[in-house]
């Protein structure tokens, strides 16, 4: 028996060696501040799909992201001194317009006092194309639109693909004296308001 189970252990190792995935995966969670407040502001396709980028200038630089698929957005906006209701909101517009099937959802807080910060946690909806994992690319299609205070905390949680081809895509922001090499974390809203900078990470 114990001749018979080295064998088996033998032929094992002598076996093909294992399927192993080579594409790099992330799940990670980055915060953005907002520098001013808006009533108004959309997270397209391509602000997610230029959110990583490697400089190969000082006025330019490619996408590090391949695919991804954002899984949650919270908000926490600070309440004001002077008692003005402070509300933060996350309308999920692109789960009506991307694809055919889905429906929009909006969620909403307002805080009334000087001690609470107005809150939201919020995933795509389930049954939506906005929810699946999405190809970057420069669409313009906007995912979901939000609406901050002045130093409001965005915070997404995402996955995403590195990109592994020899394949480009020029952010569609030039950044601003950059470092060529330097990896950057661009804001969140770079293609439309550009108030949410990012947290902790140089940006461009």
């Amino acid at each position: 028996m114990k001749k018979q189970n080295n064998q088996k252990r033998g032929e094992a190792f002598l076996g093909p060696p294992p399927c192993v995935p080579t594409i790099v995966v992330r799940k990670h969670r980055l915060q953005f501040q907002a520098s001013a407040g808006s009533g108004l502001t959309d997270v397209t396709i391509q602000c997610l799909a230029d959110l990583l980028m490697v400089a190969t200038g000082a006025t330019s630089g490619v996408g590090m992201i391949s695919n991804f698929k954002l899984r949650r957005i919270r908000m926490w906006g600070p309440p004001a001194a002077t008692l003005v209701p402070v509300t933060v909101s996350c309308d999920w517009i692109g789960a009506s317009t991307a694809g055919l099937f889905g429906k929009s959802n909006r969620i909403t807080d307002t805080s009334m006092t000087a001690s609470k910060a107005a809150y939201i946690d919020t995933k795509p909806p389930a049954d939506s194309q906005i929810a699946q994992w999405l190809s970057s690319s420069a669409s313009a299609l906007a995912l979901c639109r939000l609406a901050f205070p002045l130093n409001a905390i965005v915070e997404i949680t995402w996955d995403f693909v590195v990109r592994d081809d020899t394949s480009q895509l020029t952010v569609g922001a030039s950044p601003t004296a950059a470092t060529a090499g330097v990896i950057y974390v661009r804001p969140l809203d770079r293609l439309t308001t550009n108030f949410l900078v990012p947290i902790s990470y140089p940006t461009a």
